[in-house]
């Protein structure tokens, strides 16, 4: 019997054997027959789509240098995108911008006669008046390009042969006398929705809801054009003085008239000085939002929101796919370039922004790169508005150093400490960008920080260094040569400034 069950076993353990075989080989043809799996689609990532409108984090460089560029990309990461790299391989040499300058408009403006009291003193108490008187019928777009050249975003300014310069808050107070005081513009994105556009137009300029989505259909966007914008303003203005002199008209219907004659002028004013876009034909009606409660208009930070508003298209400027620019663009500390004519019936008591006329000029900038190469130290004036003081005094929010914005869209470094020349005193070794400005901040951080800008975001006297005697000096740095104790000491104390802010750079 043992040997029975023996064998049986052995029969059932080879069928058993023969049968997984069988079912192997089986698998084996399925999965021969069946093809492989496709590889996941790789999906191209959108650039242009912003998860984010907060301050951006320094990327790493991709490369380590470029030629006739810095050696040490910590302070410009993203020189390899900028305009100047590619000049520099000839591959762009013919580029000049088309530059957006409303000033004609502007000037050729209708206004209401001297008398009428209910316009006047409220466009004065807006604080917005001087916007007028500032304005250029022509602009140098060789003149320009050339500068944006040498714009660089990461530092906010112009880096030059003599130095780093930039606009500040100080030159924006000087040259168009509007505040640069108060609250920060603090609309999240670019624009406004449909809905939001049509409650404004009829609420706040007398312009039906049908009409503004017609306009709005027209200009592709809740935009108003330059040309619709003149007409709402012409329309109320008109209803006003009738209503005015109408005796049988309520008050309160008068009132509003005026209301929207002022806002729609206002609107006018600053979509063409400001906010200039790059396609100098609409105004965004998101900043209409702001002219809602006319009594409060002067609380707003106008300065500020114009220079974080012109930083953003001198950083888009500044890269070489860029063919329009737009921004309030003033700059006072280059006598020489642009042909320009003195203002006869100038006074102190006007903007400085009023003073000369500029010329028509050539829009192509080889003479003026030429020129920017060969700049001198002494044909830059540092502080221009020593003998504008006495009606324009320096404000001392103009020390802040930090993020500026017009929105959460629009957020740009404004960083004092790198230009300390421009305001009288000796230029040290400044902390990095992202130091003096943090990333990772938002619109009500930033907010923050503008307010109490005394207590961290604020450039010391211990920074500002000594006075300037001649206005151009600087503090010796590192390679600089030099002997004995005076040097040793120097050399430390440039080196721990270093050691607190990190790498400082040398662009």
């Amino acid at each position: 019997m043992f040997y029975s069950i023996e064998r049986s076993q052995i029969h059932n353990t080879d069928d058993e054997q023969e049968e997984e075989q069988r079912s192997d080989a089986e698998e084996d043809q399925v999965n021969e027959a069946e093809p492989p799996p496709p590889p996941p689609k790789q999906t191209k990532r959108n650039w242009r789509t912003t998860t984010a409108r907060n301050p951006p984090k320094v990327a790493k460089p991709q490369v380590t240098e470029f030629g006739g560029g810095p050696s040490d990309l910590s302070l410009l990461p993203s020189f390899g995108n900028h305009v100047a790299a590619a000049l520099w391989r000839g591959e762009c040499g013919e580029r000049t911008l088309k530059c957006m300058n409303p000033g004609k408009r502007i000037n050729s403006l209708d206004k209401p006669e001297n008398d009428k009291a209910w316009f006047w003193d409220r466009v004065e108490a807006s604080g917005l008046r001087p916007l007028l008187k500032t304005n250029y019928n022509h602009v140098g777009s060789g003149l320009l390009t050339a500068f944006t050249e040498r714009w660089q975003p990461e530092t906010g300014t112009f880096h030059l042969p003599i130095g780093e310069m930039t606009i500040t808050l100080d030159d924006v107070s000087c040259l168009l006398h509007i505040s640069i005081t108060g609250k920060m513009l603090n609309h999240a994105g670019t624009s406004c929705t449909m809905e939001e556009g049509q409650d404004m137009c009829e609420e706040l300029l007398n312009f039906s809801r049908e009409d503004a989505q017609k306009e709005f259909d027209k200009m592709k966007g809740v935009h108003v054009s330059f040309a619709k914008l003149l007409e709402i303003y012409h329309d109320n203005l008109n209803l006003a003085l009738a209503a005015e002199n109408n005796e049988d008209e309520v008050e309160e219907t008068v009132e509003f008239l005026r209301d929207c004659t002022i806002r729609a002028f206002l609107l006018y004013l600053i979509g063409g000085t400001l906010f200039t876009n790059k396609s100098a034909q609409y105004v965004d009606l998101i900043f209409l939002s702001y002219l809602q409660d006319i009594r409060l208009i002067n609380t707003w930070n106008w300065g500020a929101y114009g220079l974080a508003y012109m930083y953003n298209y001198l950083d888009r400027a500044s890269r070489r796919r860029c063919g329009n620019h737009g921004g309030y663009n003033f700059f006072a500390h280059f006598k020489r370039y642009g042909q320009r004519f003195l203002d006869k019936n100038y006074t102190n008591e006007e903007p400085v922004g009023a003073k000369y006329y500029p010329l028509k000029t050539d829009k192509w900038p080889y003479e003026t790169r030429t020129s920017l190469d060969r700049m001198e130290v002494d044909e830059v004036t540092f502080f221009p508005y020593e003998d504008h003081r006495q009606t324009r005094p320096f404000q001392d929010i103009s020390w802040y150093s930090g993020w500026i914005m017009c929105g959460s869209s629009m957020i740009c470094p404004h960083l004092l400490e790198r230009v300390l020349r421009q305001y009288g005193h000796v230029q040290s070794i400044p902390r990095a960008p992202g130091v003096s400005a943090k990333a990772g901040m938002n619109q009500f951080s930033i907010q923050d920080a503008f307010d109490e800008y005394l207590n961290e975001n604020y450039v010391t006297e211990e920074m500002r260094g000594p006075r300037a005697v001649h206005g151009y000096e600087t503090v010796r740095g590192k390679r600089d040569s030099g002997d004995g104790k005076k040097k040793k000491k120097k050399k430390k104390k440039s080196k721990t400034r270093g050691e607190e802010a990190g790498p400082s750079g040398q662009g």
